[in-house]
């Protein structure tokens, strides 16, 4: 069994995938995906992102924990943006 980050380096080539299960997530969290393509339909996207936040909806929506943002399409392999989540963190702390 692998964790997801475990899982993204693996040579999958000649591997057939069978499933995947994933823990649901507890709290309150926020997840949105967005694509960009030519079409809005059957289209492969040009870029695309995925961000994924823990908020505490009663306290105008503060973060819990580090936001995590994934944009896809920029490079050959997805850009994970650490320095803008180590950003976002760093404000929501400015902000208690």
């Amino acid at each position: 069994m692998y964790t997801v980050r475990d899982f993204l380096p693996l040579n999958m080539k000649g591997s057939l995938l069978i499933s995947i299960h994933l823990k649901p997530l507890r709290g309150n969290y926020v997840y949105r995906s967005y694509k960009l393509s030519k079409r809005y339909q059957n289209a492969l996207p040009i870029v695309n992102a995925a961000f994924l936040f823990n908020v505490d909806k009663v306290q105008n929506f503060k973060l819990e924990e580090k936001a995590v943002l994934v944009f896809g399409g920029i490079q050959p392999r997805f850009m994970h943006a650490e320095q803008t989540e180590a950003e976002l963190a760093e404000i929501g702390r400015a902000h208690v």
